[in-house]
């Protein structure tokens, strides 16, 4: 079952910037393998650049996107030792270099979006769960919000909110010290009540998901 509040859909545009981040990772890093292959195998800066440049282009499939900045500012440092080697000829390693800063200004700009797509939907969910409140005839006759629960429900409703959805195998570790789980499986009950939390699946793989 999807959680309708919390789906998170990436625009077009926003995926085929992502596509293209990666394109041109891949171009760059063959062309680090073209440079270096004309410096000797026995150069330790040369199976450096390389590693650097392959795990920079793993970052970037998995989204990574901090670790991949990471991995630029320490090819943007090799490119300026290389070129003071005078292996060949400096331009080469210029070019690598304002190539990969662009590349991290671009990467610079997915890490903004996601953050301000990221703030969007935590204040979505939060406006969700604060306000839950049942009326009859205009008049209010059960507010069902977070605020009214005990302390123990608070964390749980937190729980899956944060880790947008949990299974009972999830709660029992982390409040073994406190609660049993049958106890457990009656706070998640009162949750599903008071329509706070919806569930997908039944018994033990059952998941909860903030509604």
């Amino acid at each position: 079952m999807t959680k309708k509040l919390n789906k998170i859909k990436i625009k077009p545009k926003a995926m085929s910037e992502r596509l293209e981040v990666l394109r041109r990772a891949i171009d760059l890093d063959l062309a680090i393998y073209r440079l270096t292959e004309k410096l000797s195998k026995d150069e330790i800066l040369v199976s450096q650049l390389r590693k650097i440049g392959n795990e920079l282009v793993g970052d970037l499939i998995l989204h990574n996107f901090l670790e991949a900045q990471k991995k630029i500012e320490i090819l943007l440092v090799y490119f300026e030792v290389a070129a003071a080697q005078k292996w060949v000829k400096e331009i080469n390693w210029l070019i690598l270099e304002k190539e990969y800063q662009k590349l991290r200004q671009t990467i610079d700009y997915l890490i903004q979006e996601g953050e301000r797509v990221q703030k969007m939907v935590t204040s979505r969910q939060t406006d969700n769960i604060v306000s839950h409140n049942i009326y009859k005839g205009g008049k209010k006759i059960r507010d069902t919000g977070i605020f009214n629960l005990p302390e123990r429900q608070k964390k749980i409703l937190t729980l899956i909110q944060s880790q947008q959805g949990v299974k009972m195998s999830d709660l029992i570790p982390l409040f073994k010290t406190e609660a049993s789980e049958r106890t457990l499986r009656n706070d998640l009950q009162i949750l599903l009540d008071k329509n706070l939390i919806i569930r997908s699946g039944k018994r033990k793989s059952a998941i909860y998901f903030v509604k």
